[in-house]
């Protein structure tokens, strides 16, 4: 997919900008940022990013939660979720910083106490960790138990204890994401 004039503007401001605050427009332009970042995330090719332009992405998406309506904040947790999903499908060397940027993106969003998307969309955003869980990519896999600790740690009363059942039903294959998962359960994310 193409993307616009102005989501590839934002693009480049994500690759060269030093802080990622720095990739916000004025206040007056918020809304016309909400809906480009969404575009971006939904659709840049992810091999392009380097770690600075996939952190900051990440950042803004999760910092513009806060301070946007729940349905821009539920578009834009689900642009990051499809661009984890395609940052886990390449093939990263071990060690790549852009897995660390990636395993973050709901750090981003969730935490802090009561993220306002949680209030509104809170079973929804469990049935998306719990796709990026189950779906075998270990990128996304850390995503989501990293986003899932978040929950328990943060989230209301109802997705805390959607987001454990989730962690008590997945298998993780090895020892560290057994240990991961033994954190998230207790709210605890590293």
């Amino acid at each position: 997919m193409t993307l616009s004039a102005e989501a590839e503007a934002l693009l480049e401001r994500a690759r060269s900008c030093e802080d990622s605050a720095d990739v916000y427009l004025g206040a007056g332009e918020a809304r016309t940022t909400v809906v480009r970042l969404t575009e971006l995330l939904g659709n840049v090719n992810a091999a392009s990013l380097g770690e600075r332009a996939l952190w900051n992405l990440l950042f803004a998406a999760g910092e513009l939660s806060l301070t946007t309506d729940v349905f821009r904040a539920h578009d834009l947790f689900l642009a990051s979720a499809s661009l984890v999903r395609r940052v886990a499908a390449l093939p990263l060397a071990v060690g790549d910083p852009r897995a660390s940027a990636a395993e973050m993106a709901f750090d981003f969003f969730f935490a802090r106490p009561g993220p306002p998307l949680l209030s509104v969309r809170g079973s929804e955003v469990v049935a998306v960790l719990g796709e990026l869980l189950m779906g075998g990519q270990r990128i996304a896999t850390r995503a989501a138990i990293h986003g899932l600790g978040h929950l328990v740690a943060n989230g209301t009363e109802s997705a805390a204890a959607q987001a454990c059942a989730l962690l008590d039903r997945y298998s993780p294959p090895d020892e560290a994401l057994q240990a991961l998962t033994n954190e998230a359960r207790r709210g605890a994310s590293a």
